[in-house]
């Protein structure tokens, strides 16, 4: 018997989305999976530091989302949640672009972006419509990530179950 095809792998970016000073929005991380023709996009308020976190369930956004820590009674480990919210697909001229972003539609700036991380994400499971979990590898980050998938708009509680900056 021939083992079934290996999951494929996608790309993903993690970029630094610097908002203009009086903006509608403040400056925050845009985390982008490669997802057929689109990028499935998260906005991060703050970034996990390195080790291990634990968190999942969809929300309705309310009130700031962030990273709430704690401590995990099973193993000692420092323990967290990490909210956050699904934006619309994206354009996969993400995964390379970095600069200046064009005006939006109302004609506002929406400031620019830079690239903190970049590389494959590996599905560690069968992707459900439940949850889905990957092991993110790229030169900057290596981090193991499950999230229930949710609407656009919505709040989503990431399990990180690995989260490690690298140095260069």
């Amino acid at each position: 018997m021939e083992d079934p095809a290996p999951a494929v792998r996608r790309q993903f970016v993690l970029l630094e989305h610097l908002m203009p000073a009086l903006g509608p929005r403040p400056s925050h991380w845009d985390f982008m999976l490669e997802s057929g023709q689109q990028l499935l996009t998260f906005e991060l308020r703050q970034l996990p530091a390195s080790g291990p976190l634990v968190g999942g369930e969809c929300r309705a956004p309310s009130g700031p989302l962030g990273l709430a820590v704690g401590a995990d009674a099973g193993n000692g480990a420092v323990a967290g949640r990490l909210w956050v919210t699904r934006l619309a697909d994206h354009r996969r001229h993400y995964l390379s672009y970095r600069g200046p972003l064009s005006a939006g539609a109302d004609g506002q700036p929406r400031g620019s972006v830079r690239e903190v991380a970049a590389g494959w994400a590996q599905p560690l499971m069968p992707l459900q419509a439940s949850h889905e979990r990957y092991g993110l590898s790229g030169p900057s980050l290596q981090a193991d990530i499950e999230f229930q998938p949710c609407d656009v708009g919505h709040a989503t509680l990431w399990h990180i179950h690995r989260w490690q900056w690298l140095t260069t």
